[in-house]
C-alpha cells in the first residue's frame, strides 16, 4: 500500500522528498489518510495505470476483481456527492471525477508502424515518462470524454481551476485539459496552473540558455522575421517569444540528460515549464478549433505557418505525447502554403524555409505528403549550396532543433533528398 501512494505522488509531484513540506503533497496525503473515497480514488487510478503498464504485481486476477470493485465505489461516492447539494461540486466529489476522467485518458499501446498508416512515426522525447505523458497522452480506445467534460465544468462552478488549492486538484485539472487541447489542436479551456511558484518556473527557464551553453544558437534565426513587414509588429513580437521559450526549455532538458546526477527538484521544475511552454504555444492558436475547420489564409500566414511548424516541434521535444496530432499539423501547414503565394517571403528566408519544411516533412504521416516537402526543400538546399548533413543540421539548429531527438529523422529526410535525381553532393 505504501509503495502505491509513493508512486502516485512521485510520478505526479516528482519533487517529493522524505520530509517534503509541498502543500500539494501535504494535502493529498491528509486527503488519502482521512477521507476514504480519496483512498478509493487514488487505488482505482493505479490499478488502470498498472494495467497499461502491464505490471505483472497487479495485473492477477483477484487485482482486476479488486479495480473494478474500486471502480464501483468511486461511482457510488459521485453518486452520493451529486445527490447531496452541499457536496456536488465539492473538492472530494470533483476527487472523485478526476480518477474517472483519468481512467478516460488512458490509452492504449499500439506498434509504431500501424500507427500512422504505415509510415514509421517521428521520434518523440525525452522525459516521456514525467507527469505520466506515456500514459494519458497516448492513443486512446475511445473518442468520448463525458467525466473530463463533467470535471472541467465542476471547475468552471467553482470559479475555475486556479481556486481548487486542495491536493492540486487545479494543477491536476489543467494538466488534463492541456492534455485535451493537444489531442484536439486547439486553445486549453482552462488557465495553466502550477503546485510551484510561478516566478520561479519563469526565472529558472530564463537561466537555461547561457552563452557558453551548447545549444545557444537556438532560436538566433528567428530574427528573419523581421524581415516580414506583412507580419504585425505584435504578433511577431508575440511568436518570438514562443519560439524563445521552446529554446530555453529544449535547452534545459539538454543540461539535465547531461548532468551525471540529475535531481528531483530539477525535474519537478522542467515537468511544469514544459506544461506552462506548450500550454502559452496552444493559448496562441485561432479561436476555433483546427480539429474540425480550417486555419483562414490571410495576411498572417508566414505567422501562421511558422507557429504551426513551433507546435509540431513542441509535440516532438517539449510535450512528447503519444497521440500528437502530427497529421492535421502537416495539412494546415499544406493548406497555408497551397491558398498564399509566399515565394517572395521564403526567397529573403530561405534558412527558415528549410527549418519550416523539416517540421512538416518529420510530421507528415504519409509518403504524399513527406515527398511534397523533400520536392520543396531541394531547389532551397541546392541554391544555398549545401552538401552534407553536418552543414544542413548547422543550419536547422539556429532555429528549434533537439539532437537528440531530431537528427535521427533529420538524416533520414537528407537520405531521400539523396535518392532524388538532382545530386546534391
Amino acid at each position: 500500500m505504501r509503495a502505491i501512494v509513493h508512486e502516485a505522488l512521485t510520478r505526479g509531484f516528482p519533487s517529493v522528498e522524505a520530509n517534503s513540506e509541498n502543500p500539494s503533497v501535504v494535502a493529498t496525503m491528509q486527503q488519502i489518510v482521512t477521507r476514504r473515497s480519496a483512498f478509493e480514488a487514488l487505488m482505482y487510478s493505479q490499478f488502470v495505470r498498472d494495467v497499461y503498464y502491464g505490471n505483472n504485481l497487479l495485473c492477477t486476477r483477484r487485482q482486476g476483481r479488486l479495480r473494478l470493485e474500486y471502480h464501483v465505489r468511486v461511482i457510488e461516492s459521485v453518486r452520493h456527492g451529486l445527490i447531496n447539494s452541499q457536496d456536488e461540486c465539492g473538492d472530494e466529489t470533483i476527487t472523485m471525477v478526476l480518477s474517472l476522467a483519468l481512467q478516460e485518458q488512458v490509452g492504449v499501446v499500439e506498434d509504431q508502424t500501424k500507427k500512422q498508416g504505415g509510415l514509421r512515426a517521428p521520434k518523440q522525447g525525452p522525459l516521456q515518462l514525467l507527469r505520466m505523458l506515456d500514459v494519458y497522452g497516448a492513443q486512446r480506445i475511445a473518442d468520448t470524454t463525458p467525466h473530463i467534460t463533467a470535471l472541467l465544468k465542476m471547475a468552471e462552478i467553482r470559479g475555475g481551476v486556479a481556486g481548487l488549492g486542495t491536493g492540486g486538484l487545479g494543477h491536476q485539472i489543467s494538466n488534463i485539459e492541456l492534455i485535451e487541447a493537444s489531442r484536439d489542436l486547439r486553445r486549453p479551456c482552462v488557465e495553466f496552473v502550477t503546485f510551484l511558484d510561478r516566478s520561479d518556473i519563469l526565472l529558472s527557464l530564463q537561466s537555461y540558455q547561457p552563452v557558453d551553453h551548447r545549444l545557444a544558437s537556438l532560436a538566433r534565426g528567428f530574427s528573419a522575421l523581421d524581415q516580414f513587414d506583412n507580419v504585425d509588429l505584435g504578433d511577431r513580437s508575440n511568436l518570438r517569444e514562443l519560439l524563445h521559450q521552446l529554446a530555453l526549455y529544449t535547452c534545459g532538458v539538454d543540461s539535465f540528460l547531461l548532468d551525471g546526477k540529475p535531481q528531483n527538484r530539477a525535474l519537478a521544475y522542467l515537468g511544469e515549464q514544459r506544461n506552462l511552454v506548450h500550454h502559452n504555444l496552444l493559448m496562441a492558436l485561432p479561436e476555433t478549433n483546427l480539429a474540425t475547420s480550417s486555419w483562414r489564409s490571410n495576411d498572417r500566414a508566414v505567422h501562421a505557418v511558422l507557429h504551426l511548424a513551433a507546435v509540431i516541434y513542441s509535440f516532438l521535444c517539449v510535450f512528447p505525447m503519444d497521440a500528437a496530432p502530427f497529421g492535421l499539423l502537416q495539412q494546415h501547414i499544406w493548406h497555408l502554403l497551397q491558398c498564399r503565394d509566399l515565394t517572395v517571403e521564403w526567397a529573403n528566408t530561405p534558412e527558415l524555409y528549410i527549418w519550416t519544411l523539416f517540421m512538416a516533412a518529420i510530421a507528415s504521416p504519409d509518403p504524399i505528403g513527406r515527398n511534397k516537402a523533400i520536392r520543396l526543400l531541394r531547389p532551397t538546399i541546392l541554391s544555398l549550396h549545401i552538401t552534407s548533413w553536418e552543414a544542413l543540421k548547422e543550419k536547422l539548429m539556429d532555429f528549434l532543433w533537439m539532437p537528440v531527438t531530431n537528427d535521427e529523422d533529420g538524416k533520414s529526410i537528407w537520405n531521400e533528398l539523396h535518392e532524388a535525381p538532382t545530386d546534391l553532393s
